[in-house]
């Protein structure tokens, strides 16, 4: 279906009246607006609100090239990269808890790759959690440490 196409099918009145058109009619404060006759390339859309719900096809393209040829190489890659900084600050937050290094998080990541946290050196951990301490902090953790071996 092509763009205008889409855009006329969007502001067509729907002929038969389904569930969600029904249950808007019932609250009469909602508003709903749905495309079922998603084309190929297109991704549904779904957009709520305090009042509204519509629901239309959006063509983001079928593949790189597609997408490219649609919005620009430079507006892919921009999203590409907020995309992906998005999820390494979500792979990282996780990992540096568990005891990784944020500098081993970021050696380790590609978009799509699992990083395990199974095999931790447990020194490696230690010296991790050490290295945001200041000095005052070590040396009372120090004392600590001693005082227990007494």
């Amino acid at each position: 279906m092509a763009r205008n196409a889409m855009e006329e099918a969007l502001t067509e009145q729907p002929e038969e009246v389904g569930e969600e058109t029904a249950a808007a009619d019932a609250r009469k404060d909602l508003n709903v607006i749905c495309d079922e006759s998603i084309a190929e390339g297109y991704t549904r859309i779904n957009v709520t609100g305090d009042t509204n719900f519509a629901c239309f096809g959006y063509n983001f393209g079928t593949d790189l090239a597609s997408m490219t040829e649609l919005f620009g190489a430079d507006k892919v890659f921009d999203a590409a990269r907020q995309h992906f900084v998005v999820k390494l600050q979500q792979v990282t937050r996780p990992l540096v808890k568990k005891g990784l290094s944020p500098l081993s998080v970021r050696d380790q990541w590609k978009p799509g790759v699992k990083i395990s946290t199974g095999n931790l050196d447990p020194e490696e951990v230690a010296k991790n959690f050490l290295a945001g301490m200041t000095k005052e902090q070590l040396e009372a953790m120090y004392a600590d440490i001693l005082a227990s071996k007494a």
